[in-house]
């Protein structure tokens, strides 16, 4: 007869450590139902007391034999494996069909696949749901890029303005976040506790974008107290005037400040009452080209690709954007400012010589007195197609967007 050896110790009401030949587990729970946790694996045991009935279910396993459903007299089942929710990735592809892959970034099977869409379900819509947003915000970036741009700024007997509030931080998280290990176990076979996991999860993690987002826009506004403090400081009652070259150091301070989508490249020059743009643009082959929402019920997006047609306005859309945002950042900087000639180009293919060259797409001069009369608490309702047409402007463009290169305006009209 072989040597036997077990013994049980009481760590917390409700949890045991378990001392055997075979080696140590964990039991927590209560007579009828409790997990167990050991070198095999965790498994959870279901019953009556007092009735020698009981069910154990192998909810995972380290690896090596393992069993899988069982009852009482029963015998020893197939290992059904469970791929826990932090071993999996999901590969999105570009028609938005997913593809679930285990720790080896091989494939799982449709039977594994099916199992981890029913367990992970929400975290997986979540994960798309974020995807989908970063490819539409792309999108909305490029088409609304005017609609981040300052209103002119003005001077009223002489009284410098306030400069800009600071950004309002974060709302404080709304749940906890911590994830107590009473938790993370429970949530491995209870559905209730998993997905309260999950929303502390995914609840950090927005708090943690949001935190990160907060400390970019401080960042940003202390640069423009201090450019705000620099203009006023100088000339606020009338009675000075910047030079050319405080100017331009503004100007390039202000412009350098600003974010793109898209590579913008910008080139400054002050030379008297004007101030001169030229505007190295992004290229049309450089703009998104697909919209995407979250198919809930069969866990994937589907994917809306743009029109060569609904692509080329949205270029013409943004690089008419760009030039009305750069405008009115200089109108923002400088409130003595009176006109603005900016002028945009591409880089195109040259017949002649097989290589490319810079040509105009559009070029236009800008009165701040016109600028006064765009609504900039509505900017989300302005065409900048529209809104810069409404000036001296230089443009041969189709309907369908195409657009001709022009001669650029070289001087400002007085």
């Amino acid at each position: 007869m072989g040597f036997r050896f077990r013994r049980r110790v009481k760590l917390l009401p409700g949890l045991h450590l378990n001392l055997s030949k075979g080696g140590v587990s964990l039991t927590a729970g209560v007579p009828g139902a409790n997990v167990n946790i050991g070198r095999h694996g965790v498994s959870r045991t279901l019953g009556a007391p007092g009735t020698g009935l009981h069910h154990r279910k192998q909810l995972a396993s380290w690896g090596g034999a393992g069993r899988g459903d069982e009852a009482e007299g029963a015998g020893s089942g197939r290992r059904r494996p469970i791929i826990l929710p932090d071993t999996f990735t999901m590969d999105v592809a570009e028609d938005g069909a997913v593809t679930l892959r285990g720790p080896d970034g091989s494939a799982l099977s449709e039977r594994q696949a099916r199992k981890l869409r029913r367990l992970y379900r929400p975290r997986m819509l979540a994960a798309l749901d974020q995807h989908a947003r970063a490819v539409n915000e792309a999108v909305e970036q490029v088409e609304g890029i005017h609609e981040r741009t300052p209103p002119p700024a003005e001077r009223d007997g002489g009284e410098p303005p306030p400069p800009p509030p600071a950004p309002d931080p974060p709302e404080p998280l709304a749940i906890a976040t911590d994830e107590p290990w009473w938790l993370r176990l429970l949530a491995l076979f209870f559905a209730s506790f998993r997905r309260d996991l999950e929303q502390r999860r995914l609840a950090r993690i927005d708090y943690e974008v949001a935190m990160d987002r907060w400390a970019d826009e401080t960042e940003a506004w202390h640069d423009d107290v201090a450019r705000h403090e620099r203009i006023w400081s100088v000339g606020a009652d009338g009675a000075a005037e910047l030079d050319d070259q405080a100017r331009e150091d503004l100007l390039a301070d202000a412009l350098a400040a600003l974010d793109w989508p898209q590579e913008t490249l910008v080139d400054l020059e002050v030379r008297g009452p004007v101030v001169h743009l030229d505007v190295d643009l992004p290229e049309i082959e450089d703009m998104p080209d697909a919209r995407v929402e979250v198919v809930e019920r069969r866990t994937r997006l589907r994917v809306d690709t743009l029109s060569d047609r609904a692509r080329r306005e949205l270029y013409a859309r943004h690089i008419h954007g760009v030039l009305f945002r750069l405008a009115g950042t200089i109108f923002a900087t400088l409130p003595d400012e009176q006109r603005v000639v900016i002028s945009g180009y591409s880089q195109r293919p040259d017949p002649a010589t097989g290589g490319t060259r810079d040509e105009y797409l559009l070029s236009a001069s800008i009165d701040r007195e016109v600028w006064r009369g765009i609504d900039f608490t509505a900017l989300e309702r302005v065409d900048p197609v529209a809104a810069l047409a409404r000036f001296a402007l230089r443009r041969e463009m189709t309907k369908t967007g195409v657009f001709r290169a022009v001669v650029p305006l070289g001087v400002a009209v007085v």
